[in-house]
């Protein structure tokens, strides 16, 4: 079989992040709130693979390797690209 034409596209990809801390009673009493929690999440932060050596376009997660979707031009991976989501949030209780 020829090799030749084919590419690695192992990758990582940080999907889902997501961080929370609850503030000291101590702080709370002195606040006069009884809960306060500041949390942070994100989606899609970070993708690597060597695939982006070459082009920034692709996305690993969309590439289809059957005969029939390459013929048709589908599963080349050119799709749009995942969109970044940040959050940052505070619950409070009183």
């Amino acid at each position: 079989p020829n090799t030749r034409y084919l590419q690695n596209a192992a990758y990582v990809r940080l999907k889902n992040l997501t961080f929370g801390y609850n503030l000291p009673k101590a702080l709370l009493e002195k606040l006069r709130m009884s809960k306060c929690q500041i949390f942070f999440s994100g989606q899609n932060l970070w993708t690597w693979s060597p695939i982006h050596m070459i082009t920034k376009n692709i996305d690993p997660e969309v590439i289809s390797g059957s005969d029939a979707e390459v013929a048709t031009g589908k599963g080349d991976a050119n799709a749009y690209p995942m969109l970044r989501s940040l959050s940052l949030g505070v619950t409070l209780g009183f």
